[in-house]
């Protein structure tokens, strides 16, 4: 069978639709820390090959693009690229669709990127401190109740979209935000945790594709990240999504857009010339406010299921 062959590290609902796009015209190969049958059918159907390996392993998904000398891969789990999966394929000589690990901190160290785009766009920044210890707690929750704010209490690292919790939606009030704070502290990776002015508004998606230097932005995208009726829940990596007519949400104007497409681009900049480019996928999460724009967090890939979504919706 014709067309490139093109690896995909990962199993989940994202790459599934990735794979579907690629059967179209390329070989598909993939390697996955379990069997998803669809992406077998796949690469079988399409003359590529399926392994079952650790596709957070770098050295294993070298070994897999080495063994079958594949000319692309693909790399959007947040895992793996917090792993330097993409590293240890550039370094092997092959070309990766995906951020390096020093380029997906964006992602894995939030207190990072948001002081990134503090930096950058502070017009656009909410409210937010830094924690590491239950003093600094303390203090920088005096500064969200003489602000009358309430806080989000976010975990440090990759929690699979879940551990943020909402004030009061999940933390009646600012004891019990110390309390959970404090928990991550004790138990959670990096020694930090950040607290953010919890913001009024809607919260939305804007995936852009960039080379590290060209940004193009895929449609808006609204999802559901609570479970239960009433979004009453805890935080998911999201229950489903939806995008609107022309790529735009039906709250936001095409000057909202271009205002995220502005974070965006400037955050690109800054990491090259930081010396660590941005390759991939970059995910800006925001909020539309009464006040306009307000960045929230990034990911370094397509979202699932906001990938899954803007996939479906690619032409040629």
């Amino acid at each position: 069978m014709g067309g490139d062959k093109f690896l995909i590290a990962g199993g989940g609902g994202r790459e599934c639709a990735f794979a579907a796009r690629l059967a179209e015209d390329s070989r598909v190969y993939a390697v996955a820390s379990h069997e998803n049958p669809q992406i077998a059918r796949y690469a079988r159907e399409t003359g590529g090959a399926y392994a079952v390996a650790d596709h957070n392993d770098p050295g294993a998904v070298l070994a897999f693009a080495k063994r079958h000398s594949v000319d692309y891969a693909f790399v959007n789990a947040d895992q793996p690229l917090a792993n330097g999966v993409v590293d240890a394929l550039f370094e092997g000589g092959f070309r990766a669709v995906g951020a390096t690990r020093a380029a997906s901190r964006l992602e894995w160290d939030k207190a990072y990127s948001i002081e990134v785009v503090r930096e950058l766009c502070p017009e656009f920044t909410p409210f937010h401190r830094t924690v590491s210890d239950r003093g600094g707690i303390d203090a920088a929750l005096g500064e969200f109740r003489r602000r009358g704010a309430d806080a989000v209490v976010k975990p440090q690292g990759l929690t699979g979209g879940k551990g943020v919790k909402v004030m009061p939606a999940h933390l009646p009030g600012y004891p019990e935000c110390a309390e959970y704070a404090s928990s991550l502290l004790a138990g959670g990776p990096g020694g930090r945790v950040l607290l953010v002015e919890r913001l009024e508004g809607i919260e939305f998606t804007v995936m852009g594709i960039t080379d590290g230097r060209r940004l193009v932005l895929a449609p808006a995208t609204y999802d559901y990240p609570f479970r239960c009726e009433g979004d009453t829940g805890a935080g998911t990596g999201g229950m489903g999504c939806f995008t609107g007519p022309g790529g735009r949400l039906p709250f936001l104007s095409g000057g909202d857009l271009e205002d995220c497409r502005g974070v965006m681009q400037k955050v690109i900049d800054e990491m090259r010339s930081r010396g660590h480019p941005f390759g991939g996928v970059l995910n800006g999460g925001f909020f539309k406010t009464r006040d306009g724009i307000r960045f929230m967090e990034f990911n370094a890939r397509f979202g699932d299921p906001e990938g899954i979504n803007v996939l479906s919706l690619l032409r040629g």
